[in-house]
Order: C-alpha cells, then sequence, then structure tokens
C-alpha cells in the first residue's frame, strides 16, 4: 500500500501541478500583500494624526495659561470696582468696562490670538480622526472639544469688555454680565486639566494598540 501511494506521488508530473497552482497563488498572495499593506499604511496614518494632535494640545495649553491670566485680571478688576457702599458685582463689573474695559481687552485679544493656530489644528484633526477607526475614539473628541471650548469662552469676555456702549437696563445685557462675572479661571484650568488627562489616558491605549 505505501509503495503504491509512493508510486503515485513519483509519477505526478509536479511542475505541471506547480504551473496550474501559479495562476491560482498569485491573486491570493497579491490580496494577503495588499491586506498587509492597508493596515500598516492605517497605522502610519494613526500614529501621524496622534502626533500632531498631541503638539497641538501641547502648544494649546501652553499659550492659554496668557488669556487665563487675563480672566483672572478681569475677576479681580470686577471686584475692585464694585462700590464700597452697594456691594453691587454688576456694577464693579460696569464700572470697570467703563473705565478700564477696552484696554484690557486690547491685551486680552492679542494673548488670544496666539492660540489660533493651535486651536485650528485641533478642531481639524480631531474632526480627521474619526474615520481612522481609533478604540474610544469619542474620550479624544469629547477632551478636544472640551479644550477648545475654553478658548471660545475667553473670548466671549474679552470681547465683551470692550462694548462701552452697551444699553446696561437690558436684561439679555445684563444676562450676559452675570454670565462674564461667574467665569472664574480657576474653574476653567481645572475643565483643562480634567480634559487633558482623558485625553492622554485614551493616547496611552491607542499607542500601545498599535505598537503591540
Amino acid at each position: 500500500m505505501l509503495e503504491t501511494i509512493i508510486c503515485g506521488i513519483i509519477s505526478v508530473n509536479w511542475l505541471e501541478v506547480i504551473k496550474l497552482l501559479i495562476p491560482i497563488s498569485t491573486p491570493v498572495i497579491a490580496y494577503l500583500a495588499l491586506q498587509t499593506w492597508k493596515l500598516q499604511l492605517r497605522a502610519k496614518n494613526k500614529i501621524i494624526l496622534l502626533d500632531e494632535l498631541t503638539v497641538s494640545i501641547h502648544e494649546f495649553l501652553m499659550h492659554l495659561s496668557a488669556p487665563i491670566a487675563c480672566l483672572k485680571y478681569v475677576q479681580i478688576s470686577f471686584e475692585s470696582y464694585i462700590p464700597i457702599s452697594s456691594k453691587d458685582k454688576r456694577q464693579g463689573a460696569i464700572n470697570f468696562i467703563m473705565q478700564d474695559g477696552a484696554a484690557s481687552s486690547e491685551k486680552f485679544i492679542e494673548s488670544l490670538e496666539k492660540c489660533v493656530p493651535s486651536f485650528n489644528n485641533i478642531r481639524m484633526l480631531s474632526t480627521k480622526g474619526q474615520v481612522l477607526g481609533f478604540e474610544n475614539y469619542n474620550d479624544c473628541f469629547i477632551s478636544c472639544a472640551q479644550i477648545t471650548r475654553q478658548y471660545e469662552r475667553l473670548q466671549s469676555i474679552a470681547y465683551f469688555i470692550r462694548q462701552r456702549n452697551l444699553n446696561w437696563g437690558n436684561q439679555k445685557v445684563l444676562d450676559n454680565l452675570d454670565l462674564m462675572i461667574e467665569m472664574k479661571s480657576e474653574e476653567m484650568q481645572e475643565i483643562l486639566d480634567t480634559y487633558n488627562k482623558m485625553y492622554l489616558v485614551f493616547l496611552e491605549k491607542n499607542y500601545t494598540e498599535i505598537y503591540k
């Protein structure tokens, strides 16, 4: 029996068999190579995006420290302009805006302008990252949204305090004034720290997944 099997194997024209298999195996090999290339390209694109996004967030947080310091100054100024007789926070804020708001706004806006390039990069890259298949990408997207949101809040108060001709008897104006008064630099810094940590956790998990 064994001798018959061996004789059968020997009698096969293996050259012809290989010739027949080549047309079949070539597309399979090409397909596997293509899939491997796609995976490698996706991993490369993920790394590039994460590197660029991480640098942008770092730069943004670094530049945002100056506008936050401006906010702290505005907070102190609101309080320092409160009339001793009334202790009215609104009146203190209005007095500051009328007397020193324009000059403070100019410095405030100048400090915010340095944040614009990294702000735009974070928004662009966090949107682009949605299509790359990251794990837990929602954590990254939320982190980026909350971090950049603080720039928009700072921008709103920077432009508000330069408006000396607002109708201070209008309730909508007073409502916006109240929002400005309640905006605290300490609370803003806490938000930034919280969402930066969330981003770093996302970053570590995805780097580990890519390089494993």
